[in-house]
């Protein structure tokens, strides 16, 4: 069993970089029929490498999903604020605490129509993650996002939010500063503006720290996301005590986007492009973008109060029991 995202697509990697290390041959190569040939070469690599990620990306279990969503590549909420909205301004503080780094926030303009926007976020390298504490967020980026909910409230700005984080953070500091209120503030904020509320998870949707901030009247999902109550090297954790059977963990959770949907936990699935999002960082944005502009069309005429009504009587609807 594959233990990460890079040991997983390894075979694929490895194509990858023999393509463009031939196609960076061609291009210093002064003789044209070397050059031709690196050219072709390239060109077989490039036929294989679809072929296989046809193959793999075609039958991907619920563990292979879960690698692929934390692809360090993928693209995170502020690459996706990037390229869909315009003049965001991030807001900072939870005006009570400090500044947290795994939620961003603030306005911005979504197709001519100014929105509020918030989002995980986590880091590529050792740097920005540790910045970013891996996109888990502590009690005062929770307080955050409900400062910039009230604005948006306030402002009656319709409200979009991207989920992407493994879980909050579950330090013995946050615990004293109350992550877990936080997060239920967090929600019954979200339960109470009579704004439009779109969120799509993009990522990781771990635990209470992906359902903190997607309280909303459509929730989507990109089609290699995954969506849990807790993240399957837990779950195999607290089960069987070894987190090594966190493949056999995450068939259980049904975690996957499908099922989601078929669970009626999720609205919609939002298609990536071939080979996931990382691969076109671009046109997953532009996938993105039309599946929030379909949403908020809708709900954009519906009349505040019936927003609210709708929104918790969803959430309520939710789940089985005896």
């Amino acid at each position: 069993m594959a233990k990460s995202w890079k040991e997983w697509e390894k075979p694929l990697l490895e194509l990858e970089a023999q393509i463009s290390s031939l196609r960076a041959k061609a291009n210093t190569e002064k003789d044209e029929r070397k050059r031709d040939a690196a050219l072709a070469a390239a060109d077989q690599f490039e036929k294989r490498l679809e072929s296989q990620i046809e193959v793999r990306y075609s039958r991907l279990g619920a563990w292979e999903k879960t690698l692929v969503a934390r692809a360090e590549p993928r693209p995170y909420t502020l690459d996706y604020i990037q390229r869909i909205f315009v003049d965001f301004t991030e807001l900072e503080g939870d005006r009570r605490y400090g500044a947290d780094h795994a939620i961003v926030g603030g306005p911005a303009f979504f197709d001519g129509r100014p929105v509020m926007v918030v989002g995980h976020q986590k880091g590529r390298n050792l740097n920005e993650r540790a910045y970013r504490n891996f996109g888990m967020a502590k009690p005062e980026g929770y307080r955050k996002a409900i400062r910039l909910f009230e604005m948006a409230e306030r402002f009656r700005l319709p409200i979009i939010t991207f989920v992407d984080t493994p879980a909050a953070d579950p330090g013995v500091e946050s615990e004293s500063r109350g992550i877990s209120e936080a997060i239920a503030a967090s929600m019954l904020s979200m339960f109470e503006v009579t704004v439009p509320v779109v969120s799509i998870v993009v990522g990781e949707g771990g635990s209470g720290g992906a359902i903190g901030i997607a309280i909303a009247n459509r929730v989507l999902m990109m089609e290699h996301a995954i969506y849990s109550v807790i993240p399957p090297e837990g779950c195999a954790a607290i089960l069987w005590r070894d987190p090594s059977l966190a493949s056999q963990a995450s068939a259980a959770l049904q975690l996957t986007a499908q099922a989601a949907c078929n669970a009626g936990l999720v609205d919609a699935v939002v298609p990536e492009p071939f080979g996931g999002a990382h691969r076109d960082p671009a046109e997953a944005a532009r996938l993105v973008h039309d599946a929030l502009t379909v949403e908020m069309d809708e709900i954009r005429a519906i009349e505040p109060a019936e927003l609210k009504r709708l929104r918790a009587e969803k959430f309520a609807a939710m789940g089985a029991y005896a």
